[in-house]
Protein backbone atom coordinates (compact mmCIF):
# COMPACT_ATOMS: atom_id res chain seq x y z
CA UNK A 1 0.00 0.00 0.00
CA UNK A 2 1.29 3.46 -0.92
CA UNK A 3 1.98 5.71 2.05
CA UNK A 4 -0.20 8.40 0.46
CA UNK A 5 -3.22 6.11 0.68
CA UNK A 6 -2.96 5.58 4.44
CA UNK A 7 -3.67 8.78 6.35
CA UNK A 8 -2.16 7.53 9.60
CA UNK A 9 1.11 6.49 7.97
CA UNK A 10 1.17 9.68 5.94
CA UNK A 11 0.71 11.78 9.09
CA UNK A 12 3.55 9.96 10.83
CA UNK A 13 5.78 10.37 7.79
CA UNK A 14 5.05 14.11 7.45
CA UNK A 15 5.72 14.71 11.14
CA UNK A 16 8.92 12.66 10.97
CA UNK A 17 10.19 14.68 8.03
CA UNK A 18 9.34 17.89 9.86
CA UNK A 19 11.30 16.73 12.92
CA UNK A 20 14.24 15.87 10.68
CA UNK A 21 14.10 19.35 9.17
CA UNK A 22 13.86 20.98 12.60
CA UNK A 23 16.74 19.07 14.18
CA UNK A 24 18.69 18.00 11.10
CA UNK A 25 21.43 20.57 11.55
CA UNK A 26 22.00 19.54 15.15
CA UNK A 27 22.10 15.87 14.14
CA UNK A 28 24.52 16.65 11.30
CA UNK A 29 26.84 18.40 13.73
CA UNK A 30 27.58 15.06 15.41
CA UNK A 31 28.93 13.60 12.15
CA UNK A 32 30.19 16.45 10.00
CA UNK A 33 32.12 19.64 10.70
CA UNK A 34 30.40 23.02 10.70
CA UNK A 35 31.69 24.46 7.43
CA UNK A 36 30.30 27.94 8.07
CA UNK A 37 30.99 28.39 11.76
CA UNK A 38 32.85 31.66 11.09
CA UNK A 39 30.10 33.19 8.97
CA UNK A 40 26.72 33.47 10.68
CA UNK A 41 24.90 34.50 7.51
CA UNK A 42 26.18 31.56 5.44
CA UNK A 43 25.54 29.15 8.30
CA UNK A 44 21.96 30.27 8.87
CA UNK A 45 21.26 30.44 5.14
CA UNK A 46 22.56 26.93 4.55
CA UNK A 47 20.38 25.59 7.35
CA UNK A 48 17.33 27.46 6.08
CA UNK A 49 17.73 26.45 2.44
CA UNK A 50 18.60 22.82 3.16
CA UNK A 51 16.08 21.94 5.85
CA UNK A 52 13.24 24.38 5.17
CA UNK A 53 13.29 24.24 1.38
CA UNK A 54 15.23 21.47 -0.33
CA UNK A 55 14.17 18.57 1.90
CA UNK A 56 10.41 19.36 2.04
CA UNK A 57 10.35 20.02 -1.71
CA UNK A 58 12.11 16.73 -2.49
CA UNK A 59 9.82 14.81 -0.14
CA UNK A 60 6.68 16.36 -1.62
CA UNK A 61 7.91 15.55 -5.12
CA UNK A 62 8.64 11.96 -4.08
CA UNK A 63 5.12 11.61 -2.67
CA UNK A 64 3.12 13.24 -5.44
CA UNK A 65 5.45 13.56 -8.43
CA UNK A 66 7.49 16.36 -9.92
CA UNK A 67 4.72 17.18 -12.36
CA UNK A 68 2.30 17.87 -9.54
CA UNK A 69 4.83 19.65 -7.30
CA UNK A 70 3.84 23.27 -8.09
CA UNK A 71 0.18 22.49 -7.45
CA UNK A 72 0.87 20.60 -4.21
CA UNK A 73 2.99 23.47 -2.91
CA UNK A 74 0.54 26.15 -4.03
CA UNK A 75 3.00 27.80 -6.42
CA UNK A 76 1.28 27.06 -9.72
CA UNK A 77 -0.80 30.25 -9.92
CA UNK A 78 -1.62 33.56 -8.29
CA UNK A 79 1.84 35.16 -8.18
CA UNK A 80 0.48 38.57 -9.12
CA UNK A 81 -2.47 38.28 -6.76
CA UNK A 82 -0.22 37.42 -3.86
CA UNK A 83 2.22 40.21 -4.61
CA UNK A 84 -0.40 42.91 -5.09
CA UNK A 85 -2.55 41.88 -2.15
CA UNK A 86 0.40 41.67 0.22
CA UNK A 87 1.82 45.03 -0.87
CA UNK A 88 -1.52 46.78 -0.33
CA UNK A 89 -2.13 45.01 2.96
CA UNK A 90 1.24 46.02 4.41
CA UNK A 91 1.07 49.67 3.41
CA UNK A 92 -0.06 50.64 6.95
CA UNK A 93 3.13 49.03 8.27
CA UNK A 94 5.28 50.73 5.63
CA UNK A 95 3.88 54.22 6.23
CA UNK A 96 3.41 53.88 9.98
CA UNK A 97 6.83 52.42 10.67
CA UNK A 98 8.48 55.03 8.46
CA UNK A 99 6.89 57.85 10.44
CA UNK A 100 7.53 56.28 13.85
CA UNK A 101 11.20 55.56 13.01
CA UNK A 102 11.78 59.00 11.52
CA UNK A 103 12.28 57.44 8.08
CA UNK A 104 15.44 55.74 9.34
CA UNK A 105 16.17 52.67 7.20
CA UNK A 106 18.63 50.17 8.67
CA UNK A 107 18.45 46.90 6.71
CA UNK A 108 21.56 45.66 4.91
CA UNK A 109 21.74 43.14 2.08
CA UNK A 110 22.42 39.98 4.15
CA UNK A 111 19.52 40.87 6.47
CA UNK A 112 17.28 41.41 3.46
CA UNK A 113 18.22 38.13 1.81
CA UNK A 114 18.02 36.01 4.95
CA UNK A 115 15.24 37.71 6.91
CA UNK A 116 12.94 38.67 4.04
CA UNK A 117 13.58 36.72 0.82
CA UNK A 118 14.68 33.40 2.28
CA UNK A 119 12.55 33.45 5.42
CA UNK A 120 9.44 34.49 3.53
CA UNK A 121 9.83 31.71 0.98
CA UNK A 122 11.38 28.81 2.86
CA UNK A 123 9.29 29.10 6.03
CA UNK A 124 6.08 29.21 4.02
CA UNK A 125 7.19 26.15 2.07
CA UNK A 126 7.83 23.99 5.12
CA UNK A 127 5.21 25.33 7.54
CA UNK A 128 2.30 26.23 5.28
CA UNK A 129 2.70 24.14 2.12
CA UNK A 130 4.33 21.06 3.62
CA UNK A 131 3.32 20.79 7.28
CA UNK A 132 -0.10 22.44 7.38
CA UNK A 133 -0.95 21.84 3.73
CA UNK A 134 -0.22 18.12 3.61
CA UNK A 135 -1.65 17.39 7.05
CA UNK A 136 -4.91 19.14 6.20
CA UNK A 137 -5.28 18.38 2.49
CA UNK A 138 -3.79 14.89 2.33
CA UNK A 139 -3.59 13.33 5.80
CA UNK A 140 -7.15 14.13 6.82
CA UNK A 141 -6.45 16.46 9.71
CA UNK A 142 -9.20 18.94 10.48
CA UNK A 143 -8.64 22.64 9.98
CA UNK A 144 -8.41 23.41 13.70
CA UNK A 145 -5.85 20.73 14.68
CA UNK A 146 -3.77 21.35 11.54
CA UNK A 147 -3.62 25.12 12.03
CA UNK A 148 -3.04 24.88 15.79
CA UNK A 149 -0.23 22.37 15.39
CA UNK A 150 1.38 24.50 12.71
CA UNK A 151 1.06 27.53 14.98
CA UNK A 152 2.60 25.73 17.94
CA UNK A 153 5.67 24.54 16.09
CA UNK A 154 6.11 27.85 14.25
CA UNK A 155 5.91 29.75 17.52
CA UNK A 156 8.32 27.33 19.15
CA UNK A 157 11.11 27.94 16.63
CA UNK A 158 10.99 31.68 17.35
CA UNK A 159 11.15 31.67 21.16
CA UNK A 160 14.94 32.09 21.00
CA UNK A 161 14.26 35.76 20.22
CA UNK A 162 13.16 36.42 23.80
CA UNK A 163 15.80 37.27 26.38
CA UNK A 164 13.44 36.54 29.29
CA UNK A 165 10.66 34.04 29.90
CA UNK A 166 8.08 36.78 29.40
CA UNK A 167 9.61 37.94 26.13
CA UNK A 168 9.87 34.35 24.90
CA UNK A 169 6.20 33.78 25.74
CA UNK A 170 5.19 36.95 23.91
CA UNK A 171 7.22 35.96 20.85
CA UNK A 172 5.66 32.49 20.94
CA UNK A 173 2.13 33.90 21.02
CA UNK A 174 2.80 36.49 18.30
CA UNK A 175 4.49 34.12 15.86
CA UNK A 176 2.18 31.20 16.65
CA UNK A 177 -0.89 33.33 16.01
CA UNK A 178 0.74 34.61 12.84
CA UNK A 179 1.22 31.05 11.62
CA UNK A 180 -2.46 30.25 12.20
CA UNK A 181 -3.37 33.40 10.28
CA UNK A 182 -1.05 32.51 7.38
CA UNK A 183 -2.48 28.98 7.22
CA UNK A 184 -6.01 30.34 7.13
CA UNK A 185 -5.11 32.74 4.32
CA UNK A 186 -3.41 29.93 2.40
CA UNK A 187 -6.65 27.94 2.49
CA UNK A 188 -9.04 30.83 1.87
CA UNK A 189 -7.08 32.06 -1.15
CA UNK A 190 -7.57 28.71 -2.86
CA UNK A 191 -4.22 27.26 -1.82
CA UNK A 192 -2.24 30.11 -3.31
CA UNK A 193 1.01 30.06 -1.34
CA UNK A 194 2.11 33.37 -2.88
CA UNK A 195 -0.33 35.16 -0.57
CA UNK A 196 1.39 34.16 2.70
CA UNK A 197 4.83 34.23 1.04
CA UNK A 198 4.55 37.88 0.05
CA UNK A 199 2.81 38.90 3.27
CA UNK A 200 5.64 37.25 5.20
CA UNK A 201 8.19 38.99 2.98
CA UNK A 202 6.74 42.50 3.21
CA UNK A 203 5.95 42.31 6.91
CA UNK A 204 9.54 41.28 7.66
CA UNK A 205 10.80 43.89 5.21
CA UNK A 206 9.04 46.88 6.80
CA UNK A 207 9.55 45.58 10.35
CA UNK A 208 13.26 44.93 9.93
CA UNK A 209 13.98 47.85 7.62
CA UNK A 210 12.61 50.41 10.04
CA UNK A 211 14.00 48.45 13.01
CA UNK A 212 10.73 48.32 14.94
CA UNK A 213 11.75 45.88 17.66
CA UNK A 214 14.41 43.40 18.72
CA UNK A 215 12.01 40.45 18.44
CA UNK A 216 8.72 39.45 16.85
CA UNK A 217 6.61 40.49 19.84
CA UNK A 218 7.18 44.17 19.15
CA UNK A 219 6.05 47.27 21.00
CA UNK A 220 2.86 49.33 20.93
CA UNK A 221 3.36 51.13 17.63
CA UNK A 222 4.83 48.09 15.94
CA UNK A 223 1.69 46.13 16.77
CA UNK A 224 -0.78 48.93 16.01
CA UNK A 225 0.22 48.96 12.36
CA UNK A 226 0.67 45.19 12.23
CA UNK A 227 -2.91 44.75 13.46
CA UNK A 228 -4.08 47.16 10.76
CA UNK A 229 -2.45 44.94 8.15
CA UNK A 230 -4.01 41.80 9.62
CA UNK A 231 -7.44 43.48 9.79
CA UNK A 232 -7.17 44.48 6.12
CA UNK A 233 -6.46 40.90 5.05
CA UNK A 234 -9.32 39.52 7.14
CA UNK A 235 -11.83 42.05 5.79
CA UNK A 236 -10.87 41.46 2.16
CA UNK A 237 -10.68 37.68 2.55
CA UNK A 238 -14.06 37.32 4.29
CA UNK A 239 -15.99 39.65 1.96
CA UNK A 240 -16.54 37.79 -1.34
CA UNK A 241 -17.46 40.92 -3.30
CA UNK A 242 -14.42 42.85 -2.07
CA UNK A 243 -12.13 39.87 -2.56
CA UNK A 244 -13.35 39.34 -6.13
CA UNK A 245 -12.80 43.00 -6.90
CA UNK A 246 -9.25 42.89 -5.55
CA UNK A 247 -8.33 39.65 -7.22
CA UNK A 248 -9.66 40.86 -10.53
CA UNK A 249 -7.58 44.03 -10.40
CA UNK A 250 -4.45 42.48 -8.97
CA UNK A 251 -4.27 39.35 -11.09
CA UNK A 252 -1.14 39.21 -13.23
CA UNK A 253 -1.09 35.73 -14.66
Amino acid sequence: MSITKNKVLLSIFILSVYLLCSYGWDIKAYFLPDLFSDDRYLRNSSVQLTFFLIIPVLVTAALYGWKNLPQELGLNRGFGKGLGFALLATLPMAVGYAVVSGFNWSMNLPEFMYGCVQAGFTEEIIFRAFLFGLLYRKAGWGLVPATLFDGLVFGAIHVYQGDTMLEAAMVFVATGAGAVWFSWLFKEWNWNLWVPIFLHFFMNFWWGGFDMAENAAGGIWANVFRVMTIAFTVIVTTRPAIKARFTGKLAVQ
